[in-house]
């Protein structure tokens, strides 16, 4: 969203023992994570490190010693040849996902993943000298729950008046564990935002127009001492760090009429008149 707090990056949890997992011989160490959790509709970076004894990092893709490094796909029928992914010089795909793989480093990146796809993947080393070696890490993936945001499409308040825009997170599931944040925009002009989850008034810097009231699902928007400038299409972007994915929605201000006269004044005013012509007569 534009301006937001919260940097956009694809969520990556790593589940299980604090420490890596490693498959390791008298001279070789392979180290990957053994569970790699993500969102689907994300981006997930695949990670395996193979190392000597001595703490030297094996490069993945060395021809000059004719090291090999390719990721393939666990099959589940036992002792079957799983599908390949990607190897040095050579990229495949994964569940027909598009992946890319960094020869420089080895690493394994599946693009909008989705929950169709998890599943167990190898990385396998293979060279002269090295002999062969692999680990295994299992890709879960997790359903992200969307949300929605409630506005009033249009308000119309009078002049000099200090209304107060609404804007509420509609949630499908729940808010515990989530933290959002907002900003608020004039006519796609930044004026107001907040990292602040708290329930107290936030004022700005613009201490003389603007009022934020931020609580754990809402973020409500006062304008103080309305002028005919403050009309304009006022959005509130919403951020869901959690499952780093956002949504707005807008409300127009338009000034409203000023109020006429009562009835009740008209007759006063009448009868008033009335009286005096009575009077003369």
């Amino acid at each position: 969203m534009k301006g937001g707090c919260t940097p956009r990056f694809a969520v990556l949890l790593i589940i299980g023992n604090i420490f890596q997992d490693a498959i390791s011989s008298a001279t070789i160490t392979i180290d990957m994570p053994p569970v790699v959790s993500v969102f689907e509709g994300e981006d997930v970076e695949l990670v395996c490190k193979v190392w000597y004894a001595n703490g030297t990092l094996i490069p993945p893709c060395d021809g000059l010693h004719g090291n090999i490094l390719k990721w393939t796909l666990v099959n589940k029928v036992e002792n079957m040849p799983g599908d390949e992914i990607a190897r040095c010089g050579r990229v495949a795909s994964f569940k027909n996902k598009t992946v890319e793989f960094n020869q420089d480093n080895g690493n394994l990146t599946i693009l909008n993943i989705g929950l169709a796809d998890e599943a167990m993947v190898k990385c396998e080393v293979a060279g002269e000298e090295l002999g062969h070696y692999s680990n295994e890490t299992k890709v879960k993936v997790m359903r992200k729950v969307n949300f929605s945001i409630k506005t009033e499409q249009e308000l119309t308040p009078r002049e000099g008046e200090s209304p107060t825009l609404p804007c509420s997170v509609i949630d499908s599931g729940t808010t515990d564990k989530r933290n959002f944040t907002c900003v608020w925009s004039l006519n796609n002009n930044t004026i107001l935002q907040s990292c602040n989850s708290s329930s107290e008034v936030f004022h700005s810097d613009q201490r003389e127009k603007y009022e934020l009231h931020h609580g754990k699902t809402s973020c409500n928007l006062t304008i103080l001492n309305l002028t005919l400038k403050d009309e304009g299409r006022y959005q509130c972007d919403v951020h869901d760090s959690f499952y780093n994915q956002s949504n707005y929605n807008s409300t127009e201000i338009c000034l409203g009429d000023e109020p006429t006269n009562s009835m009740s004044d008209i007759g006063s005013t009448e009868l008033q008149t009335l009286t005096k012509e009575t009077a003369n007569v």
